[in-house]
């Protein structure tokens, strides 16, 4: 039996990971290549992005510890750390942006497959691009919203990251963007949201175990050199750290193309077990409010 035949009914965690991972084998290249369209220019970024830090990192240290008040060194490192810093950010910022065009592209793509439609890749990126300019603000209103609940507390973050989480769905299925989309999320999380946010943590779990594996393997060695090193001159960090940082600088980018390897191949797992969830709350609530209706016409006549 096809998955959307099964969107009818109300699925359970086991259901939404059994159907997922099957989606995922089933179309396995074909989300990897749509992802990648966007995804893998968003690596390149990011990797050059953290390579630059590195490499401007020290030279900016050294300028500071040079500093004293009023001197030509200080405004030297004042203007190094300024430079590196707004550089920094515009690379984070294309990171970021190509990042929510990819997502939205998969999202287009895990929709196309689950209707049976044959939809080819570069169509799917050119509908995707198309549509980049309300994606991108309705994703940034998202994000203040994360920032306030953030600010508050990590507890109104969550909240907010489980009411919002159908709006990549909701703008590339549906077609609505900015208030009205996030309004449109917040009214199919209601009732669901214990399942929705389970799927975010198991998810969420599994990333960054993965992750601290692949740490403890890059890091686990360097790292207790450092220390051993650390007890060795009874407590000072300097020149310990700063060694340890010119050893490690290959280790560091080496940890940032496995981050982003690791994200590119779990990040389309998370997207298609929240599309089928989308779309089977959005059959289930509003199957069941025509249901009604016609139930409340019949009885009426």
């Amino acid at each position: 039996m096809e998955i959307k035949d099964n969107l009818m009914r109300k699925l359970g965690f086991d259901d939404i990971i059994e159907f997922t991972l099957k989606l995922y084998k089933k179309h396995f290249f074909y989300f990897i290549k749509l992802f990648g369209y966007f995804f893998i220019p968003a690596m390149i970024i990011i990797i050059i992005a953290s390579a630059y830090s590195l490499m401007n990192y020290e030279k900016i240290i050294t300028s500071l510890q040079n500093t004293q008040d009023s001197s030509p060194s200080e405004a030297i490192a004042s203007t190094l750390f300024l430079s590196y810093f707004g550089k920094t950010m515009i690379w984070f910022l294309i990171h970021s942006l190509l990042l929510i065009i990819a997502n939205a592209a998969l999202v287009k793509g895990i929709h196309e497959k689950l209707i049976n439609s044959n939809m080819p890749i570069r169509k799917v990126a050119v509908y995707t691009l198309k549509k980049a300019f309300p994606i991108i603000i309705t994703t940034v209103i998202t994000g203040i919203m994360y920032f306030f609940g953030f600010s508050c507390c990590c507890i109104p973050f969550v909240v907010v990251l489980v009411y919002t989480v159908f709006i990549t769905q909701i703008m590339m299925i549906e077609n609505k963007f900015y208030f009205k989309c996030i309004g449109r999320s917040f009214g199919l999380v209601q009732d669901y949201f214990w399942s929705i946010l389970l799927i975010i943590i198991v998810y969420f779990f599994l990333y960054y175990f993965i992750m601290a594996v692949v740490q403890l393997a890059i890091y686990g060695y360097p790292y207790i050199k450092l220390i051993r090193s650390i007890i060795g001159n009874k407590g000072q960090i300097d020149p310990s750290f700063m060694e340890f940082f010119k050893k490690s600088f290959f280790l560091i980018i080496i940890s940032s193309v496995v981050q982003n390897i690791l994200l590119f191949l779990l990040l389309p797992i998370l997207s298609i077990a929240i599309s089928i969830k989308f779309l089977n709350i959005k059959n289930l609530k509003e199957g069941t409010a025509l249901l009604d209706e016609i139930k409340k016409q019949a009885k009426n006549s």
